[in-house]
């Protein structure tokens, strides 16, 4: 089992397989864990648990008092820990619990899908979904530990693995030294090529790693995780498709804002057009005035305007207030 090398305070572990009794030493443990992942490995998991989702539904209000209601059951004090094993839906859920039941226990995060993988199992970030608003509430709450495992990723559907590179395209813009090697290795990663995935998560988590270090509680430079996020969050509500896909899509209107505003050069626009193209990731979703009432609720806002992160090259990024009328009038 191999560990990551960050600055985040908690280990990050990468392993081909997964074992079930990485967790035996955990007393007063609750497991939370994905419907999807469950119907594959249900029978594997010891102890208490509690299924959830699948996706999205598990970030609801009523999941958390059923999660809140199981800790209660089995006595877990705050020596306990809740133990996610699912996509980042999953983590959110469990992680807004653990960070919630009696003011905060212990949580373990177990990534199983290829999206998670690459980003929203680390950096501290929990939320659920409220009054029809993606994330809404939430809090700042680190794991334990991280157990990324590639075995869950010969169970993923070739469409959940083409949705994770929605946000890996995002690292590669926000990295010119990772734009150059998702750019040498994209024929592998397409390939599925599990070598290379491991070395590309690995990658995308230590930029993540390096930016949440130093703005754990996202008041600064940690905004430009949300770039493609502004519209990506919108079109994810609008079309109901998955959330790395709804990125890919926010990503390329997103950048193509900037390039109409004079920010990015037509050059490094089409730079990013032909990466997401060559990842294969769907961005014809027609953006209207439907799209953009969905983003008055994006939590970059301020001063009654939509805050967008938008690239000004590759490698570069710049915060941008448009109000609602401007925004309609550059779509």
């Amino acid at each position: 089992m191999n560990k990551l090398s960050t600055s985040l305070g908690y280990d990050i572990f990468l392993n081909k397989t997964f074992d079930f009794s990485l967790f035996d030493d955990e007393v007063g443990s609750l497991y939370v864990i994905d419907k999807s992942i469950y119907d594959i490995y249900g029978r594997g998991i010891p102890g208490k648990k509690v299924v959830v989702g699948p996706g999205e539904k598990a970030k609801d209000m009523s999941v958390i008092t059923e999660l809140y209601d199981a800790c209660i059951e089995e006595d877990i004090d705050r020596s306990g820990c809740i133990i996610a094993v699912g996509g980042g839906a999953t983590g959110d859920a469990a992680g807004f619990a653990a960070s919630t039941f009696k003011r905060g226990i212990g949580f373990i995060n177990v990534p199983t899908t290829l999206l998670s993988m690459v980003d929203s199992c680390i950096g501290g970030k929990t939320a659920i979904d409220f009054g029809g608003v993606k994330n809404q509430v939430g809090t700042f709450y680190d794991p334990k530990k991280v157990y990324i495992c590639m075995s869950f990723l010969k169970t993923l559907p070739q469409r959940d693995i083409c949705s994770a590179m929605g946000e890996v395209v995002k690292y590669a813009v926000l990295s010119k030294e990772f734009y150059d090697w998702l750019n040498d290795n994209l024929l592998r990663v397409h390939e599925a090529d599990y070598n290379v995935l491991e070395d590309m998560i690995a990658r995308c988590l230590k930029i993540k790693a390096g930016i949440v270090a130093k703005d754990r509680l996202d008041r600064g430079m940690r905004a430009c995780l949300n770039m493609g996020h502004t519209i990506g969050h919108a079109i994810e509500i609008q079309y109901g498709v998955s959330h790395g896909l709804a990125v890919a899509a926010g990503l390329y209107n997103e950048s193509a804002i900037s390039y109409r505003l004079g920010i990015l050069s037509k050059p490094h626009f089409l730079a990013i057009q032909d990466m997401t193209d060559r990842m294969d990731l769907n961005t014809d979703y027609p953006i209207n005035k439907e799209t953009v009432d969905l983003t008055i609720y994006d939590k970059k806002n301020d001063q009654g305007k939509i805050g967008f992160i938008l690239p000004e090259e590759i490698g570069k990024w710049r915060r941008v207030l448009l109000s609602k009328e401007q925004l309609i009038n550059l779509i």
